[in-house]
């Protein structure tokens, strides 16, 4: 039944990547860019079945996007001295996807890359940290983003440092050792020097990418 399920999200991601190709090559052919653009949008609002292509292409490119800044990270050859500690590349998606889609798209991004890349190149260890750590982190970050007090900076620096809490609960209920708890200042300050790096990445992207495309939003019906 995985391996059912896996095959037909590969031909979907396929599918929408090959739609999505094929649709900024069109928009891209026409000689008013801007007004083609905003003609496109419109009519992919109008029409419900584009709508929910558009969703399934989006979501498919953001998911790979992450797949691949997970792969990649594994191949840096950086090494902090500490476990557990990583930069969490695939993080400047989810807060991507966050701001610009909405809090439901970034929910599904994140779920999804984080079940491909357990079974892709993960342990049923490293599936339950990454799902605690995700589970923290995007409740933490929705939270604050929704209150407006803070930037997309504030919003990745608390979300790095959930994630690491997250993941440390993690730890503690899987290894039944209380005492790694004196690991929390460790983790706070790399979670905070992480997340101001992603959040600073997140912030260039979404100032640099289309707003546009939040008429894709899941968040909307």
């Amino acid at each position: 039944c995985m391996q059912k399920s896996l095959t037909s999200f590969i031909k979907g991601v396929g599918t929408g990547a090959a739609i999505g190709v094929m649709t900024v090559a069109a928009v891209s052919t026409m000689k008013n860019g801007k007004s083609a653009k905003r003609k496109l949008s419109n009519a992919l609002l109008e029409n419900k079945y584009m709508r929910k292509t558009a969703k399934i292409v989006y979501t498919a490119i953001t998911v790979s996007v992450a797949l691949i800044l997970s792969y990649v990270e594994t191949l840096i050859p950086i090494n902090f001295g500490i476990p557990g500690i990583k930069i969490g590349l695939a993080n400047v998606v989810t807060v991507t996807v966050l701001y610009l889609f909405g809090k439901k798209s970034a929910v599904c991004v994140c779920a999804l890359r984080i079940i491909l890349s357990s079974l892709l190149f993960g342990t049923m260890l490293s599936f339950i940290y990454s799902a605690s750590g995700a589970a923290f982190s995007l409740l933490g970050m929705i939270l604050l983003k929704k209150t407006g007090k803070f930037g997309t900076v504030g919003v990745s620096t608390a979300g790095g440092i959930l994630h690491n809490m997250g993941q440390l609960v993690a730890a503690v209920l899987v290894t039944q050792t209380p005492k790694i708890a004196y690991y929390i200042p460790v983790l706070v300050i790399s979670g905070t020097l992480t997340g101001v790096f992603i959040g600073m990445i997140s912030s260039l992207l979404i100032q640099r990418l289309p707003k546009s495309a939040k008429f894709i939003s899941l968040d909307k019906k």
